[in-house]
Parts: C-alpha cells; structure tokens; sequence
C-alpha cells in the first residue's frame, strides 16, 4: 500500500459506514459552518455595504451590460478573464443597484468554495491526517494578504489560482461525472488570469505520479491555456508594466513574500523600518524550515514543483511593477505563493498520528520530531500574520442608485462611481 501512496494511486477509502460516517458527516458540518462564520465575519462590511470596486465595474460589469456574450474573449491586460466575465454575465440581467452586492457576495462565496477544495480526502497522500486538511482550509479562510481580493470579482483571476493548486495536488477520482467537471473547471480557472502559467509544473508532477488519461487531460487543459494565455500576452503586451526587473524579485522575496507569512501583508513596508533586525533573520528562518521540509519529503519532487511555481508567481510581476518590494500594494500576488508555504509547513506534520497526548509531545521533542516541531512553531508563528492582517479595511460607499435612476429615465450616458474616482466609468445602458 506504501508503494500505491508515493506513486499517488491509491483508491480513495470507502466512506465508514454507521455511527462513523455520521460522526464525519458532523465534523465535516461543524468545520464548514467555522470556515462560513470566520469568511462573514472578515468580510461583512464588503457584503453588507457593497460597492463596486476597481476593475468591477469598468471593465467587467461595463462589458457585460454593453457587449454582451462578446465581453467572454474580450482582453484586459492581455489575458482573457473568464471567470469574472462569466459572474458579470450571469447577473446582467439583474438591475443595476443589484450588481455591487451580486459581486460582492459571488466573489465571497467562489472563494469559500475554492479553500473548501482543501478539505478533500484525494490529497490525503500528501496531507494523510483529516486534521491536516480541516487546518488548511481554515487558515486559508483567514489567511493574510487578503485586503485587496475579498468582495471583489476582479481578482478571482488570483484566487481561482488556489483551485489549480488544490486539484493539481490531488489524485484521480473513480467518479467520472467529477472528472469532467474537475476537467471544466480547470478549464475555466485556467482561463482566468495567469495561475496555470505557475502551476504548469505541478500539473505535469500530477501527470507523472498518476499515470492516467485523466491526469494527462488535465496536463494538456493547463498547456493549451498556457499558451493561449501568453500567446495572447505577446500579440496585446501591457502598456506601462515594464518598471521592474531581476533585483526588484530579490527585494520582493527577501521582504515581502516569505516575511508575510508571520507579519502579514498590511503595512509590512514601514515595519521594516523599525523591526528589521527580527525579520530578516525571520525570513532566512522561514527559508530554512521551509527548505529542510521539502527536503526531507518523500514527496520532494512534489515541492519542487511548488517551488518552481512559487519563484514564477513571484518573479512576473516583480518585472511588472517597481513598487512590489518596497510596498504594501499588489497583495493579490502573494496569495498563491502564501497558500504555498502553509501546505509545505502542514505537510511537514504528516509523520505524527496526533497532536494530543504525552506520546505526540514526545514525538515532536525526540530526534524524529525535530522537523514536525519546525513545522508547528511555523503555523504557530502565521498566527502573528493573520491577526495584523483579519480586520479588512472599509471601503468608501459608492451608491449605485442614482446611475440605476439615471439610466431608468433615459439620459444615458451615466456616471457611475466606483471605489475610487480613476476607476469611475459611464454607463449607456
């Protein structure tokens, strides 16, 4: 059976039978209403005052009222983005003063739904304890660097990044209506911004280990889009992304990336200024643990893959944007690379049958537990970054009311405010 685990075709278990499979259908129950309760909590004020934020409401809402189907294979940036296309879409017919809300509370719910791809038994090879898998998808519901994403369609494109990682770790299933729509999925989330480019390697790692047609499906969605995402690129380049380069990568990784796993993304530029002498040995401790993890991993080549996409997600947009190693902004870029390190830290407690008891404090005190140790006093110490980084800061509110009443009466073209005054646009109908 060890055999079958590292090669990654071992048969999901049956479900238990009896008073077992209540008691998991309960446990499941309980964990999802904590992860829903922690997602309305933090992100309340974006859905009980929604306003219409950034690209939202010029581009993808704009689009889809005006253009219609057309608005799918439209470019922004250079890429396609069918996931928000397809939620502006699927509300257009909606009235106006409905659309702020409608987003805000669609990005919420595909983003609770996407961590909740965590809880899957089909990665139990790498993360064998349910507790494992429960404890991931909780700290994604509160992980940092989640100010700028939550409420907003525009950046699904980054969040649907999370379901690429989370399908590209698991195992084939036996359910062939689920792989097809596993397969539909990655298709569309592929299609959504720049994630596959990143996690091409850890689809290939998944092609190997299994060894199947479906794999090798998946394998061949994640390429096509790839290139038609970068082919696309290349024919419509961005225009005025050009102000980073190689050095600001370094900066990036050195102050930003790894640090904000334990000091959170929000204001983590001035803390430097007064606290380096603990986050810089910090982010070289991080590294390190980090590294003797994927290391000591019988599933290493698993995290090289991960690593190869972490230094690609981190790399674009450091030759994008000047600004991404000395600034809070463009958090959206970490959330991938973050939701990297929690899976490698929680995969280094995969030797331990419980954390309880005097036989699991002996195991993390003697020799074997020296890594597993590394790993929990890294989960512990994010706890630092969630708490700076929980409380999501408000928006200004914008109504959308008198653009709808604007419209209604027939006076188009119609203003329409968004977050902020750049990203107001014009409505026609």
């Amino acid at each position: 059976m060890s055999s079958d685990v590292s090669a990654g075709r071992t048969a999901v278990p049956s479900p238990a039978p009896g008073p077992a499979r209540l008691r998991s259908i309960v446990r499941l129950g309980i964990v999802l209403a904590v992860g829903v309760a922690l997602t309305l909590v933090r992100d309340w004020g974006r859905l009980a005052h929604p306003t219409l934020r950034s690209e939202d409401g010029p581009i993808f809402l704009k689009q889809a009222r005006e253009d219609g189907l057309r608005a799918i294979v439209e470019l922004y940036r250079g890429y396609l983005h069918l996931l928000p296309r397809l939620v502006a879409l699927i509300w257009r017919a909606l009235p106006l003063n409905w659309q702020p809300g409608l987003y805000a509370w669609s990005a919420v719910l595909i983003g609770l739904a996407l961590a909740a791809m965590a809880l899957s038994a089909r990665t139990s090879w790498l993360l064998p304890h349910r507790w494992q898998r429960e404890a991931l998808f909780l700290l994604l519901v509160v992980a940092p660097s989640r100010d700028e994403v939550s409420g907003n369609i525009a950046n699904l494109i980054f969040v649907g990044a999370l379901g690429l990682l989370f399908v590209a770790l698991r195992r084939d299933t036996a359910s062939r209506a689920v792989a097809w729509g596993e397969a539909v999925l990655v298709a569309v989330l592929a299609l959504s911004g720049p994630g596959a480019v990143f996690l091409a390697p850890a689809f290939l790692v998944r092609a190997w280990r299994q060894r199947s047609r479906q794999s090798s499906l998946l394998l061949v969605i994640v390429a096509m889009a790839t290139l038609l995402q970068w082919g696309t690129l290349a024919i419509n380049p961005r225009t005025g992304d050009s102000s980073g380069s190689p050095s600001v990568w370094v900066g990036y990784l050195a102050r930003r990336a790894f640090t904000s796993a334990w000091f959170g993304a929000n204001h983590l530029t001035p803390l430097w200024h007064g606290w380096w002498p603990l986050l810089a040995p910090a982010t070289v401790v991080l590294v390190t643990i980090l590294g003797l993890l994927g290391w000591r991993s019988r599933h290493r080549i698993v995290f090289a893959a991960l690593g190869t996409g972490f230094l690609m997600a981190s790399l674009v947009p450091c030759l994008a944007y000047y600004f991404m190693a000395d600034s809070d902004r463009a958090q959206r870029h970490l959330l991938l690379p973050l939701t990297m390190i929690t899976i490698v830290l929680l995969s280094g407690l995969s030797g331990l049958s419980g954390l309880s008891g005097l036989s699991g404090v002996r195991r993390l005190a003697g020799l074997r537990g020296t890594l597993p140790a590394l790993a929990v006093a890294g989960l512990l110490l994010m706890l630092v970054a969630i708490g700076r980084d929980f409380v999501l800061s408000s928006l200004p509110f914008k109504p959308i009311g008198p653009a709808a009443r604007c419209l209604a009466t027939g006076r188009a073209p119609c203003l329409v405010h968004s977050n902020t005054s750049e990203w107001d646009f014009t409505l026609n109908r």
